[in-house]
């Protein structure tokens, strides 16, 4: 009884402090990153506030101040590289070479959706295909920095950042495989404030 009454209160009480899903998809092509991602909206005004002394609904009603804030703050939290690069700072505004990594950072849109926005992007990646991903959006949820409207009294899980890999892009001039019923299954990877980094398992179509 005891066994199943914890079961219920983990389910019930421990649901994560702030979480995010994102769709990642590799581009040969392009040779950059294709992002989406969804955060709460709550989520969404912390991360804007964070960064531009604007409120959140200031920041949303001018497209110009959004694209600044979000590409902001994708720059500081969202990594694509090799273990190396990304072991040395998350932060790439504070890089010696940062004004050349931040410029490869392009912001597509936003789009709303229920409780949710959807934040798309790309980050080009000029050594070639990435092969790990940092994710440091969330803070721990005993930081008092990481309450807001939404935070309770009761129990957090830790914040969960998942990540969605996509098989990679076809180029334009492939066609899909004849006969071929499905696509390969994406894999699925999560990150959270106590482990941030990762490496990526990429899904490759088979020739």
């Amino acid at each position: 009884m005891l066994a199943i009454t914890f079961a219920f209160l983990s389910t019930v009480l421990l649901h994560p402090s702030a979480e995010s899903l994102a769709e990642v998809q590799w581009n040969a092509s392009t040779q950059k990153v294709e992002v989406a991602l969804r955060l709460r909206i709550a989520d969404e005004q912390r991360l804007l506030q964070s960064v531009s002394s604007q409120s959140a609904t200031a920041i949303l009603a001018d497209e110009a101040a959004l694209e600044r804030a979000g590409l902001s703050v994708i720059r500081r939290r969202i990594g694509f590289g090799k273990l190396n690069d990304l072991q040395t700072n998350s932060n790439v505004q504070e890089k010696p070479n940062g004004a050349d990594v931040a410029k490869r950072y392009q912001w597509i849109g936003r789009r709303s959706e229920g409780g949710h926005a959807w934040w798309f992007f790309e980050i080009a990646t000029p050594s070639g295909r990435p092969t790990h991903l940092r994710c440091t959006l969330f803070e721990k949820p005993n930081d008092p920095r990481n309450r807001n409207d939404s935070s309770h009294d009761h129990l957090h899980a830790m914040p969960v950042s998942t990540f969605l890999i996509l098989p990679d892009a076809l180029p334009a001039s492939v066609s899909p495989v004849k006969g071929r019923s499905s696509s390969p299954r994406p894999n699925s990877m999560t990150m959270t404030p106590e482990h941030p980094m990762s490496e990526i398992q990429w899904v490759v179509p088979a020739s």
